[in-house]
């Protein structure tokens, strides 16, 4: 309770001292932006100003407004893909001063560019700001190995552990940090995915279509998104508009190994105040595949089919004056699929099955109000998922239904202050229900949230060897109708050292905690288990310390170093209550490792080397005395990621290698499964022939068809080809 205490008393001295230079006077700032080659008007190119997170994006003329700018000194920077960006520029902004600057940007292809995010603060930030560890997926790099749902998409990015059961029909589930499913925060477009029931979502059944680019933070993230956000948040953010007024679409259709086809078409369309897209995929596969059993024969894995359905719509509405616009969005996503339960090569199901359909809507309405100085998004959705198994081989027939849904909304607003303060605050509502036969009454949640957010940035001068510092502070209340409530704080901070050879130091520390689920509170009493309405969540404490490198070596040089640190409380595990088996809140673990990674450019725009390393050491810390200080199991100790990309005309070759380390498959560290490393190789060619553009890829995955298990009993595919040919249109 004393921490609880002090981190609102930090809150809120430094909204005291802040909030008084609110009223300070203000400027304007606007120009125009140009291509310095031919002299065209450049369309959303970002203007951005630090230290703040004030800024502007240009219209189709190419100009810029940001009026209602507090008086003060600024470092201005002006951003463009597929153009040099122009940083470090200082201004000095006076009250009542109006003042024009134009610029004309070089194209080029950037090295290492500043990114922007939203996950890790809520809002857009530039990662040199952030003090999270942030990983960014763009729609180039997913579309360019072919994947067929996010699971893969993920697999080989650092501090990720994908729990594969094997094929396109295996569930997918995933870790960050050595967390379990349930602690790692999945988003869409910030609607949340996880489910009530069980906690965790299943990525074989999330498709990439529609993606504009996915986010991964690692680390605690309560204080920003509430429960669930121990081990880190997946953000997968969906496409915005087209880039040019008028039609553009694609087409594209794959064949693969074991039977697999997919055909997937997309339609955009852009005008000046409106725009939408609109995505079908179709996947089918047979599935079943050889391995070698134990005692080394080869049997076949049956029953391992999947036949899925994806459609993604998304439209908007542009409103006001476009220096001025507010934003209207919906989004409709449904996906379809029935696939094969094959059980484990230990205990076979040949005709068990699963149906799942998921329905997702969501609607924001975002942009400026008051003055320019304030944001506002509100967002309502709802979310529909049904899913049913059937398995008439066991040794009691099963034919389970199960309905869960949700609807809430949030809103939030974010105002700056001052120049160096921004303030980022909100509130939300979320209701969750579960209808089953299986369960002998229906059961729901209602959560009710308010979130605040304090971003201090100060730029300390080209003089100085410290250039700025980033400093945060969040707090989150959560409060529950069936379980207890939470306070959740974090602070975090960069400092930055350095203009063009960049050093900064990055720190976090929060609290965190996990919800249980329906199935852990009210799962039906049987003769040999029942759930515990008694629960508590699981909670605990994580922290951080990073380096963040960026050197102008071998045409850019990255370097990340990280060590954390999560330890949890009352963790939830069934365990033997006298004659059943019921979930208590029995447990303490302790994850720490260190996250490395490094990404070097050897030869200018045509070889790209990148690589992370992470050293996990997860250990269940509870008192029992065959498990304490035993490694959590299905934590790997050791992952490495090794990714060779090169450009050279019209083809992109992509060559990508994981290693990963022993596992324990029991929490005595008895068992254990071999490690394992797969290599894949992926090649594609664009053509361009007027608006036309062919595409074709070609992918082998697992190239030295390795066998191996990531989950005990449930063995992995081996050599898997993939051939896509595509032709997109604008």
């Amino acid at each position: 309770m004393k921490a609880f205490s002090y981190s609102i008393f930090l809150l809120l001295s430094q909204l005291m001292v802040v909030y008084p230079l609110y009223a300070q006077g203000k400027g304007k700032l606007y120009g125009s932006i140009k291509d310095a080659n031919t002299g065209a008007p450049i369309e959303k190119a970002c203007v951005y100003l630090e230290p703040s997170r004030n800024g502007a994006e240009t219209t189709a003329d190419g100009t810029y407004y940001i009026p209602e700018l507090p008086s003060g000194t600024y470092k201005l920077t002006v951003m463009m893909m597929g153009y040099e960006s122009i940083s470090g520029r200082v201004i000095k902004v006076q009250p009542g001063e109006s003042r024009e600057l134009n610029f004309s940007l070089k194209p080029t292809i950037l090295n290492y560019p500043e990114k922007i995010v939203v996950t890790a603060t809520r809002g857009n930030s530039l990662t040199s700001e952030v003090a999270a560890s942030v990983d960014v997926i763009e729609r180039d790099l997913i579309e360019l190995t072919n994947p067929q749902n996010v699971g893969e998409v993920l697999k080989n990015i650092q501090g990720v552990f994908i729990k594969d059961y094997g094929g396109l029909a295996g569930n997918k589930t995933i870790s960050l940090r050595g967390s379990s499913a349930e602690q790692v925060l999945v988003l869409l477009d910030g609607q949340r995915l996880n489910d009530a029931q069980s906690g965790q979502v299943d990525f074989s059944t999330l498709s990439i279509e529609g993606i504009e680019r996915i986010e991964v933070v690692r680390g605690g993230s309560s204080a920003l998104y509430g429960a669930d956000a121990v081990g880190g948040v997946i953000n997968i953010i969906t496409r915005k508009s087209s880039e040019k007024n008028g039609f553009s679409g694609s087409a594209d259709y794959l064949l693969g190994s074991w039977e697999s086809q997919s055909f997937e078409t997309s339609i955009n369309f852009q005008e000046e105040k409106m725009g939408g897209a609109v995505s079908y995929k179709k996947l089918t596969s047979q599935g079943d595949f050889s391995y070698t059993a134990i005692d080394g024969t080869e049997r076949n894995k049956v029953n391992n089919d999947v036949d899925s359905d994806d459609f993604f719509s998304k439209f908007y509405l542009s409103l006001g004056d476009p220096h001025y616009q507010r934003r209207l969005e919906l989004s409709y996503k449904y996906y379809q699929a029935e696939r094969g339960s094959p059980g484990t090569i230990e205990l076979p199901y040949n005709t068990a099955r699963l149906w799942n359909r998921n329905e997702q809507l969501n609607g924001t309405f975002s942009g400026k109000v008051f003055n320019f100085r304030n944001d506002f998004r509100l967002q309502a959705y709802t979310h529909r998922v049904k899913s049913r198994y059937k398995n008439d081989e066991g040794v009691v027939p099963v034919d389970s239904h199960y309905k869960n849904g949700t609807y809430g909304g949030e809103g939030q607003l974010q105002t700056i202050l001052t120049s160096a303060f921004v303030l980022t605050y909100g509130l939300g509502y979320r209701h969750d229900a579960m209808q089953s036969p299986e369960f002998p009454e229906d059961h729901f949640r209602n959560a009710f949230n308010l979130f605040l957010q304090d971003e201090s940035l100060f730029d300390l001068g080209s003089s100085s060897l410290l250039k700025s510092i980033s400093l945060t502070a969040a707090l989150r209340f959560d409060s529950f109708s069936d379980f207890n409530n939470h306070l959740s704080p974090k602070f975090g901070g960069v400092f930055n050292f350095g203009e063009n050879w960049r050093t900064s130091v990055k720190w976090n520390a929060g609290l965190n905690y996990r919800a249980p689920n329906f199935n852990e509170l009210y799962w039906p009493p049987d003769a040999w288990t029942r759930g515990n309405p008694d629960l508590k969540a699981e909670h605990g404490v994580d922290w951080d310390l990073g380096l963040r490198m960026r050197y102008p070596i071998l045409h850019g040089i990255a370097l990340d170093l990280t060590y954390f640190r999560i330890t949890m409380n009352d963790l939830i595990l069934w365990q033997s209550a006298g004659q059943i088996w019921m979930p208590l809140n029995v447990s303490k673990t302790r994850n720490q490792g260190i996250e490395s990674s490094l990404s070097i450019e050897p030869i200018k725009k045509w070889l790209n080397l990148s690589l992370n390393y992470t050293f996990l050491d997860a250990r269940n810390l509870s008192e029992e005395p065959n498990v304490y200080d035993k490694i959590l199991v299905y934590r790997p100790r050791h992952s490495l990621n090794i990714s060779v990309m090169s450009n050279w005309s019209m083809f992109t070759l992509k060559y990508d290698f994981q290693y990963i380390g022993q596992r324990y498959t029991n929490p005595a560290n008895t068992l254990y499964l071999e490690p394992y490393q797969t290599t894949d190789i992926a090649i594609s060619a664009n053509l361009n022939y007027k608006d036309w553009q062919p595409q074709l890829s070609f992918q082998v995955k697992n190239i030295f068809d390795e066998e191996y298990e990531i989950i005990r009993y449930q063995p992995i595919p081996g050599r898997e080809f993939r051939f896509t040919v595509g032709i997109s249109f604008d």
